[in-house]
């Protein structure tokens, strides 16, 4: 609410599995942002033309990138985050459908450990493990009774599985005090 962000644009970009820009990238002032915050709000958007879709026989990524920049064109600050693009359907009668496909999950319960590393989860290591399951014909996993690292998420996203990422591991009873 305050003028500090004078000046300041907002920009957008995306890009598509093999690096260059897909879709419109957008700008906006940060002045479109502070009039949105009593009223409308405002939502950056962009239009991608031919979408490469992610599923687990085909993880295409996209990146998106979110820059701040000044009045004098300089980065001040910027945010990256990669993202597949999919379509999803269920039913009764289809079960999971991926990007029009149907899909049967093929996987088992992971906990957040790396052996002899412990509860430290680096990529590497992280990747490794995602390796093994691809290989051993898993296409999802569940993390059991806590969230999933980063790293394999990261690692997930990039080889094409599935994620169940569980939050708790009791829901109407704890299994100590204050749970």
């Amino acid at each position: 609410t305050s003028d500090t962000g004078k000046g300041y644009t907002l920009r957008v970009k995306l890009t598509d599995p093999s690096g260059k820009p897909a879709g419109t990238s957008m700008e906006y002032s940060l002045d479109d942002f502070r009039s949105g915050f009593g009223g409308e709000q405002v939502v950056p958007e962009i239009k991608i033309g031919k979408v490469q879709l992610w599923d687990d026989e085909h993880p295409n990524l996209y990146q998106i990138r979110v820059l701040l920049i000044d009045d004098k064109n300089q980065i001040v600050d910027e945010q990256s985050v990669i993202t597949g693009i999919r379509k999803l359907l269920w039913s009764a009668e289809n079960g999971i459908q991926i990007n029009g496909r149907m899909v049967k999950l093929r996987g088992g319960c992971i906990h957040h450990d790396n052996g002899i590393l412990g509860a430290c989860a680096p990529y590497a290591a992280e990747l490794r493990k995602a390796q093994i399951l691809k290989r051993a014909g898993f296409n999802a996993i569940r993390s059991a009774h806590n969230p999933i690292s980063k790293a394999m998420l990261a690692a997930c996203d990039m080889l094409g599985l599935y994620i169940m990422d569980e939050t708790f591991d009791q829901w109407k009873c704890s299994k100590l005090d204050y749970d």
